[in-house]
């Protein structure tokens, strides 16, 4: 009745729609529309089930939006394709992060490595990290994920290869921190490529994939470290754990865009054509008459809404939980390794002096166990997520990463703390994996990648305080280092308590 004229045409028959909203039911409003798949179906076997289930626009039944569409095309070669991107870049990420530890012995032993030179390498690269990332998710959300991806790859890959062959500590140093810091932009845009490719209900698909390649990188490369480092040497072992890097940008450049991107940019024909590509993928077909509906949002990337008040707790809780978490897994990465090569417990145990001291292939596999134990941890903890939820699984897991960490003041022998080491970095472990699941579904499309990018730059401080600590007091004392663990994994249990958001039910949203 509000279109009563004959004449009116169907642009201003929107206008009028856009107009009118507050005083239309329910049923035409644009809220109602983004809410609608809390009320559709599940799953859909036709595209005319979808259809006629579909009232975001009342005027042209062929209007559907995304969640629908994927719906539709099902989970198919496309989202495996997608899901295998994330997973290599996950996994190029935890390699290049964890290599570290173990390339610093035998660089100590060639170039006569000082405690405070190996400070100085990992602050500045766990800077660099952060800082990439902080601008990346923003410049993600204004240009897109896989331009900026594709890009920061390359350099990846070219500065990994040639730390690989210089023969001089500060070239070594600048050249590590370009790599962690176009990791740091790769990981950014690789948590929303995990989400934004499949419908909301299968989001946790995507991040299980993100997160066990990342766990399976940490046990390949200290298994690749048992069979390389001692043999071929730590120049080939960066070399052999660059390649899948390589892979990674030939799998970008073959996919299109996030459609989920290009909807929030109000460019529903760019957002389309990649949904058919997809389709086509699946063998699935798409009416050439069914178009996108998608809720624009022009300021996206912004800052300011991450502490707006609907996002403020959620935007707190993630920053402790994150950055208390990254102190404990990238610090007992680092400090593992020392602590094993210096056989602190027994009756010989006394306070390690920094020497050229190697691991020998005993303790790389015990190293080897302890990263094993961090995949485990991965698995069991997503198939809570997946039937309990998010909330009440993290608030257990931190709790228990601070338990077990306390434990490791207790040093009875060499099998004991191998052990409570690899407790401790399974409730690392899991904690990480819960944190990566609630971080990109607590956030819109138009600021998730900023979002990332803002929770990883202040996860990286934690980084920072964490690695270099344990330089600067591994030497003096390591139970320093494990009194900084168990703090530190008690002011996760309080970020755990201050994130309240339940996720597990809640669609992905554009805006």
């Amino acid at each position: 009745h509000y279109f009563i004229q004959s004449n009116l045409s169907m642009s201003e028959e929107k206008h009028a729609l856009v107009n009118h909203e507050d005083e239309l039911p329910p049923l035409y409003s644009s809220t109602a529309a983004q809410n609608r798949d809390n009320t559709a179906p599940a799953t859909s076997s036709s595209l005319n089930d979808i259809l006629e289930a579909s009232p975001t626009n009342p005027y042209d039944m062929t209007s559907l939006e995304l969640n629908d569409i994927y719906k539709h095309m099902g989970t198919g070669k496309a989202q495996y394709l997608y899901w295998c991107l994330t997973g290599l870049i996950s996994y190029a990420e935890f390699v290049e992060l964890t290599m570290l530890s173990l390339v610093i012995l035998p660089l100590r032993c060639e170039w006569g490595l000082t405690p405070q030179f190996e400070t100085l390498l990992t602050v500045v690269i766990m800077s660099f990290y952060g800082v990439f990332a902080l601008f990346a998710g923003k410049i993600a959300d204004k240009c897109g994920r896989k331009q900026v991806f594709i890009y920061s790859a390359i350099g990846m890959i070219g500065t990994a290869l040639a730390s690989a062959i210089v023969s001089n500590k500060w070239a070594f140093l600048a050249l590590r921190a370009l790599v962690d810091g176009f990791i740091g932009v790769n990981i950014v845009v690789a948590s929303c490529y995990a989400v934004e490719f499949a419908q909301s209900s299968y989001r946790i698909v995507g991040m299980a994939v993100f997160i066990l390649c990342g766990y399976f990188g940490l046990f390949a490369v200290n298994s690749l470290a048992w069979a390389i480092l001692a043999t071929a040497g730590w120049r080939w072992f960066i070399i052999i754990l660059t390649a899948p890097g390589i892979l990674a940008v030939l799998l970008a450049l073959y996919l299109p865009e996030s459609p989920r991107y290009y909807c929030v940019r109000g460019e529903q024909d760019k957002a389309m054509a990649a949904v058919r590509f997809m389709a086509r993928l699946n063998k699935t077909d798409i009416p050439a008459d069914v178009r996108m509906v998608c809720h624009e949002d022009q300021d996206t990337g912004s800052y300011r809404e991450l502490f707006a008040r609907r996002h403020l707790r959620s935007t707190i809780g993630l920053s402790i939980l994150f950055s208390t978490n990254i102190f404990a897994e990238y610090g007992i990465i680092l400090f593992l390794p020392l602590y094993f090569s210096s056989n602190l417990c027994g009756v010989e145990a006394e306070i390690p002096k920094h020497t050229c001291t190697k691991l020998s292939q005993s303790q790389l596999l015990d190293l080897s166990l302890a990263s094993l134990s961090t995949i485990i941890g991965s698995i069991l903890v997503l198939i809570s997520a997946h039937f309990i939820g998010r909330l009440y699984p993290i608030r257990v897991t931190t709790f228990l990463q601070a338990l077990f960490s306390g434990l490791l003041f207790i040093c009875l022998n060499k099998t004991a703390t191998v052990w409570q080491a690899t407790f401790v970095r399974f409730f690392i472990a899991a904690s990480n994996a819960l944190i990566w699941i609630m971080m990109p579904e607590s956030y819109p499309t138009s600021i998730r990648s900023t979002a990332m990018g803002i929770l990883n730059a202040t996860a990286k401080i934690g980084g920072i305080l964490g690695t270099g600590s344990v330089f600067l007091f591994f030497y003096i004392d390591p139970k320093i280092n494990i009194g900084l663990f168990f703090g530190c994994a008690l002011f996760g249990v309080i970020g755990a308590l201050i994130f309240n958001k339940k996720t597990k039910e809640v669609d992905l949203t554009e805006t």
